[in-house]
């Protein structure tokens, strides 16, 4: 792993993983992925593809044996969809640090669109303090459907605005695999000031020859997995690399982010 330069004091160093929980040999990949992060030690893990053996039994997934293996991590789950009669799958967040409150937004489904199917998508929200400022981490894992990623990252930037107005953050971060390219409509749009000016970790460290494939691990051809930070004028994104394989289908992106807050306007 190119690591580049390290974290400042002052950075938070964030990942998202796409854990493919549902593949063979969880064990052994479990334990490689916990080999690679305890290297790296991120504030912040966001996980896609966390299986769990049923709804209402989260507190034994896949993130919480992670967080066993790790120590020093919390690990809050949201289940998303049931896989067969005895396991569910969804998202979670590894916290080293202390979350102060959470929430959980299921987004729409279109029952007419073979590619969701019962496919259905969850946003968790964390709510942490960094440097003395409140922070909103959200992770998400979007659709195989174009149609319904428009659709629901509609939705989220909705969860979005509205979990930041009633924290009043300081900044936001959006961990996820968004199933989509950097030059999808949809995912472009999220750089856009309208769409709350959203900085894409990945492109502020990286020439624009780096394409940062990070699906599938083995020939990683396309960028789908994303660290997102809101708003883009207060982050200044130190560093940002993918990490090798390390037992799943695509390979983490990990980003060192530090907080410039704006001055506040004299009284």
């Amino acid at each position: 792993m190119n690591g580049g330069p390290r974290a400042s004091d002052d950075a938070l160093v964030v990942l998202t993983q796409n854990l493919w929980g549902g593949a063979a040999a969880w064990p052994d990949r479990r334990d490689l992925l916990a080999r690679t992060l305890a290297r790296i030690r991120p504030d912040i893990i966001g996980l896609q593809e966390v299986r769990a053996p049923r709804e209402g039994h989260e507190e034994v997934s896949q993130a919480h044996e992670l967080a066993a293996l790790l120590g020093g991590y919390t690990a809050y789950f949201a289940h998303a969809r049931p896989i067969g009669l005895s396991s569910c799958e969804g998202i979670a967040l590894l916290c080293a640090r202390d979350v102060h409150e959470r929430a959980v937004e299921a987004l729409s489904l279109d029952p007419h669109d073979y590619l969701e199917a019962g496919n259905r998508r969850v946003a968790l929200c964390g709510r942490i303090t960094h440097q003395s400022h409140r922070i909103d981490v959200f992770v998400t894992h979007l659709s195989l459907s174009q149609r319904a990623r428009a659709r629901t990252l509609r939705e989220l930037g909705d969860f979005i605005r509205a979990e930041r107005e009633r924290s009043r953050s300081a900044g936001a971060i959006l961990l996820g695999d968004f199933n989509a390219p950097p030059h999808e409509e949809a995912i472009a749009a999220l750089e856009h000031e309208t769409h709350g000016a959203w900085r894409d970790a990945w492109k502020c460290c990286n020439p624009a020859r780096a394409r940062g494939g990070t699906w599938p691990a083995i020939l990683p051809l396309r960028r789908i997995d994303y660290v997102f930070c809101q708003p883009a004028p207060v982050w200044h994104v130190e560093r940002c690399i993918r990490i090798p394989y390390a037992g799943s289908d695509h390979l983490g992106v990990l980003a060192d982010l530090r907080l410039i807050p704006e001055p506040h306007p004299p009284p």
